[in-house]
């Protein structure tokens, strides 16, 4: 009888181990927006290997205007000329009205619109950091401020009002139609995540069109065409 018990007890703690688990480890991912550490009323969870973090808290601190439509379920957040609009339960919000595809659509978790901490920063072009140690979403809008400060030099002649948006192909450049991962990566520089999602949304009309990309905005999407290392065919 006492044996049964205590295996009885056992399996108990057992079971009750995988539920308190993946718990603790949500509360105790943090985030950070330029140094600063973020409280929030709702933590931040992990769903399907994305970390998932209320879209106000991060939307304050980068400085943008929050706006909640409960008809539509839709959020909407505006900083300077961008515009994000995301719709509760979609995977495919929009940037200034062009959709992005994102890994988990966004959902209500205790009255928070949670979505992944990488799409809000991005949308508002400011840098992600994972930082496993710590279990650290870093955010840093300010190294995205420096870099536009000085923009490179122009490799390639600016269109006239006849001209196309799309330029030939040069050294170092390449058919984001048709390119692998490898070669899209080490030419745009891109890391390896957006170079799968350029093959999947493919093809493309334009160079113009990359701003579909999640992480690719409007200005990095000028750098890109000034380097002269895209072209589509």
């Amino acid at each position: 009888m006492k044996r049964q018990l205590l295996i009885t007890a056992a399996l108990i703690l057992l079971f009750a181990s995988f539920f308190v688990t993946p718990a603790s480890a949500a509360q105790h991912t943090k985030v950070t927006v330029d140094g600063h550490l973020l409280q929030f009323d709702v933590p931040p969870a992990i769903v399907e290997g994305r970390t998932l973090v209320p879209l106000r808290g991060i939307f304050e601190a980068l400085g943008a205007e929050i706006h909640w439509n409960n008809d539509t379920r839709t959020v909407t957040g505006t900083k300077d000329d961008t515009t994000v609009v995301l719709q509760i339960g979609s995977r495919f919000p929009t940037v200034n009205n062009v959709p992005v595809e994102i890994d988990v659509p966004g959902t209500l978790v205790d009255g928070r619109t949670m979505v992944p901490a990488r799409f809000i920063a991005e949308s508002l072009n400011a840098n992600v950091e994972w930082i496993s140690e710590s279990r650290t979403v870093a955010i840093n809008s300010q190294a995205v401020q420096a870099n536009e400060v000085a923009p490179p030099p122009a490799v390639t002649p600016a269109p006239t009002v006849n001209q196309p948006t799309i330029v030939a192909p040069q050294t170092g450049s390449v058919n984001i139609n048709t390119a692998g991962i490898e070669e899209l990566k080490k030419i745009i520089h891109i890391d390896e995540e957006r170079a799968e999602q350029i093959i999947r949304l493919r093809p493309f009309r334009s160079v113009d069109d990359m701003t579909r990309i999640n992480g690719i905005a409007e200005k990095r999407l000028a750098e890109i065409k000034a380097e002269g290392v895209a072209y589509v065919e």
